[in-house]
């Protein structure tokens, strides 16, 4: 049994560790995410070369241009709805008793805060 104040710790000791670079360098639990604002590859790999100085490679992905964390993908474009949890909804089989709609209603609420009008729309299957 672990500390139940152990991911905070960690959290904190994280940003403490990254607060000089945190122009470029964002952290989220245990992963960390760099990123600049221009397009320019020469201002993202400086600003790569200064975070990984701190961490082990081994557990890095280069050149992603998509992240999957939390269950979305984030990329130069924004954040984006997952692609595989979009196959999910769409594969999922047509819900007959009422209980299975309220399954799926729950599961489509995932997509909550990438369809501005979800509880209207889902109100008149409840």
């Amino acid at each position: 049994m672990g500390l139940a104040c152990s991911p905070s710790a960690f959290n904190k000791m994280i940003q403490r560790f990254f607060s000089d670079q945190s122009a470029f360098c964002r952290d989220y639990i245990d992963d960390l995410f760099i990123f600049t604002k221009r397009k320019s590859i020469d201002d993202h790999l400086k600003a790569l070369d200064k975070v990984l100085r701190r961490f082990k490679l081994a557990k890095s992905a280069f050149w992603a241009s998509d992240i999957p964390c939390l269950g979305d993908n984030f990329g130069r474009d924004g954040i984006r709805i997952d692609p595989d949890k979009v196959s999910v909804i769409r594969e999922w089989p047509l819900p007959r008793p009422k209980r299975q709609l309220q399954s799926f209603v729950g599961t489509c609420v995932y997509v909550l805060k990438y369809c501005e009008n979800f509880a209207a729309l889902a109100a008149p299957l409840m």
